[in-house]
């Protein structure tokens, strides 16, 4: 019987240590960025994208990856992206393209796309920008364009 009792607890310790060992298979982070908005990557740098918390916790892209410069000012969220080109897990950046993006976080759910704007080349985001009269706004949290 102490042999079986022995057998088990090995079975026990390695089931434990497998289990536990793949908990870690994924990491990420992310940065504030202003009210429910935030940057977040998942495993990969490369994986950066803008998400949104919604009341009740729940959380969703709004600008898919590759996000490499966001600023901010009390109304506007500005974001720069180079977007990914190929199949999962194969993705790479595409520096020859960024696109630009624009959060409007007065407008009500319901109002254009929820205040998105994007992407759209420069002079589009320019000119998008001008007509909103977005004023002045600093990319504060900046990453490298090819992680």
């Amino acid at each position: 019987m102490p042999t079986v009792i022995k057998r088990f607890r090995y079975l026990l310790l390695i089931c434990t240590a497998i289990l536990s060992g793949c908990f870690g298979l994924f990491d990420s982070g992310g940065d504030h960025i202003a009210g429910p908005y935030y940057t977040g990557w998942i495993d990969v740098h490369s994986s950066r994208y803008i998400g949104k918390r919604d009341s009740g916790d729940l959380e969703f892209e709004v600008i898919p990856a590759y996000i490499y410069a966001v600023g901010h000012n009390e109304r506007f969220i500005v974001a720069k992206q180079h977007p990914l080109q190929g199949e999962f897990p194969h993705e790479k950046i595409d520096e020859g393209q960024t696109n630009y993006y624009l959060i409007d976080l007065k407008l009500k759910p319901g109002q254009h796309e929820k205040g998105l704007y994007g992407p759209m080349d420069a002079d589009e985001f320019n000119n998008r920008c001008n007509a909103l009269h977005v004023g002045e706004i600093t990319f504060n949290l900046t990453y490298p364009e090819n992680p």
